[in-house]
Formats: structure tokens, C-alpha cells, sequence
């Protein structure tokens, strides 16, 4: 391999790290703001989303989900410790600490809201790469902390 090639490569390995990671905040931010097509359009077709009540398989049982959230709950993720391996040019994995607040906001009540305690989750996930854009193939979340 050519030190043009290996730089190249390196490169294309770097943004696809950055791409990946960013999936996870998207996801995040469009749960938060009950953005139910963003939230679609970061999963793959045969995509798995594993929750700790349930697995839910294909954009159809992940959207019936996506759906039924509460929308007088105010959500938010705080996604860090991101870690992104890149596996081949299509495929990746990747885990995120992720640190989830949630309050019920009955009758749009002003800002601020009473400080919830937060559990603390871990997403695990699989992207693959297709039509040109990375997407989440599989994510699990699991409860570390909860109270």
C-alpha cells in the first residue's frame, strides 16, 4: 500500500468514525423532539432496535414505537463517550454512554421543569453504510443505572 493510499484510507476510516458517532446524537436530539421521520431516517430498512422490554424489528415496529411516545414528556439524552469501530467500508459498531432525563410537561407547562433523576444507558450499535450515508442497522440500549 502507497503512504497515499494508507492516508486515503485513514481518512475515509476518520469519517466514517464521525458519521457513526453523529448517528448516535441524532437519534438523541430527534427522540427529544418527538421528530418521528428524522428518527426514521436514521435506521436502515432491516434495522433492530433493542430496548430493554422489547425488540422491535424493521422501520414498521420501530415507527409504531417512535409513535406511541408520550408527547407531554419532556425528554433528553446526553450522549458521550462515543466510541466508533470501523469494521469496512459498509459496516461499523459503536457504543455510547448515554445519560437520559425525563418529566412529565402536563399543559405545556413553562421552562424549567423540576430536575428529574437520570438513568444512565449504554447504546450499542451497528451502522451500515448504503445509498452513500451510514445508517443504524442495530442498536441496543441497556440500563447501567436507574433509579
Amino acid at each position: 500500500m502507497t503512504i497515499h493510499a494508507a492516508i486515503a484510507e485513514a481518512g475515509a476510516a476518520q469519517v466514517a468514525q464521525a458519521e457513526c458517532s453523529r448517528l448516535f446524537v441524532d437519534f438523541a436530539n430527534a427522540m427529544d423532539h418527538h421528530d418521528h421521520s428524522r428518527v426514521m431516517d436514521l435506521f436502515s430498512e432491516d434495522a433492530v432496535l433493542e430496548r430493554p422490554a422489547s425488540v422491535l424489528r424493521g422501520r414498521q415496529e420501530i415507527s409504531g414505537f417512535v409513535l406511541q411516545r408520550p408527547r407531554h414528556h419532556v425528554t433528553r439524552h446526553l450522549c458521550t463517550n462515543q466510541a466508533i469501530d470501523v469494521l469496512s467500508n459498509e459496516r461499523a459498531t459503536g457504543l455510547a454512554y448515554v445519560l437520559f432525563f425525563q418529566a412529565p410537561n402536563e399543559g405545556a407547562a413553562l421552562l424549567p421543569l423540576r430536575m428529574p433523576n437520570p438513568a444512565l444507558v449504554e447504546y450499542r450499535a451497528a451502522f451500515i453504510r448504503n445509498e452513500d450515508r451510514w445508517r443504524i442497522d442495530a442498536l441496543a440500549i441497556t440500563v447501567i443505572f436507574s433509579n
